[in-house]
């Protein structure tokens, strides 16, 4: 993929993702924001990121919630959760969402390297679109 990787952070404020966000801007990430996750909704229908990182404090949906709805949009949205449940009850709940990772709460720039390297793995060489895991 030509450019700044699109990745939007559904978060209800950005005050302790500094960290993070640079993390992805090192990266080449182009992070964009939404407060709620009809927002988030609405940015996914328009300007079509990459990845989106859907933060367990939104106040309109959950996470997961929030993942379903964008797989209803476009399948070829990668989503990364922010999440404190265990890595089983985790995987229990988000089986079959295709969520490309579990982040803990306040994750920080090593984090954000973590996923982009995920994501990377993730993206079709030959044609650079985003593929479900």
């Amino acid at each position: 993929m030509s450019g700044p990787l699109p990745v939007l952070l559904a978060a209800p404020t950005l005050a302790g993702w500094e960290g993070f966000v640079q993390g992805l801007v090192d990266c080449g990430a182009r992070v964009g924001h939404a407060r709620t996750g009809l927002a988030a909704l609405e940015s996914v229908t328009q300007a079509r990121p990459v990845l989106v990182v859907a933060d367990e404090g939104l106040p309109d949906l959950t996470p997961l919630q929030l993942v379903l709805r964008i797989l209803g949009i476009d399948a070829a949205v990668n989503a990364a959760v922010v999440s404190s449940l265990s890595e089983e009850d985790f995987h229990e709940k988000a089986e079959g969402l295709g969520v490309l990772a579990q982040l803990p709460p306040q994750p920080g720039e090593r984090h954000a390297r973590e996923l982009l390297a995920r994501l990377e793995a993730v993206l079709a060489p030959t044609t650079g679109q985003a593929r479900r895991t």
